[in-house]
């Protein structure tokens, strides 16, 4: 009888397995969402990186291209009432990988704030968009700005001294 399974997938080779095993007739679910890379812009990578879900009879997927997860021997079966829950929740949009974390200092880029400094608060509708905390006169206001517009904070490293006290040879630095 034809069940949820879960193949183990090589890093970054989910898209080519999912096509492969497409095209031998089984029934493949790779979940995806969005992700935001600062250079990249959008573009969709698997919620479960290196795993993918196959509806099939244990004997009918091929174990030469692709390694099936098991424990105890048995290969594991994921429900169907799983499945579903994880695909209603990509359909009433999970959300955007976004490259900040709540409550972190971001730098302004462009738009009417430009220069200024906020706290990420958190992504808002559409997904593109974000909402920061920004401190004006004195008083804390919500703002919301594209995601692109925004740049992490770096704390500057407190200056160490040098590990090394000499270039070696006993040549002091």
């Amino acid at each position: 009888m034809p069940c949820w399974r879960v193949v183990y997938t090589k890093s970054n080779a989910e898209y080519r397995v999912t096509s492969s095993l497409a095209q031998k007739d089984l029934k493949v679910f790779l979940p995806a969402i969005l992700s935001w890379k600062p250079r990249r812009g959008h573009r969709s990578e698997p919620l479960f990186p290196s795993y993918v879900f196959v509806r099939a009879d244990w004997s009918s997927i091929p174990h030469n291209s692709c390694r099936l997860v098991a424990f105890d021997r048995q290969p594991a079966v994921v429900p169907d009432h799983a499945i579903a829950w994880i695909r209603r929740r990509l359909q009433a949009g999970m959300g955007v990988r976004l490259p900040f974390r709540l409550g972190e200092r971001v730098h302004i880029l462009e738009g009417p704030l430009q220069g200024s400094e906020a706290i990420f608060e958190g992504p808002i509708e559409p997904a593109a968009r974000v909402q920061v905390l920004l401190e004006f006169l004195g008083a804390v206001h919500r703002a919301t700005s594209p995601v692109s517009a925004l740049a992490s904070v770096s704390l500057p490293s407190p200056r160490s001294h040098s590990p090394h006290h000499t270039r070696g040879r006993k040549r002091w630095i």
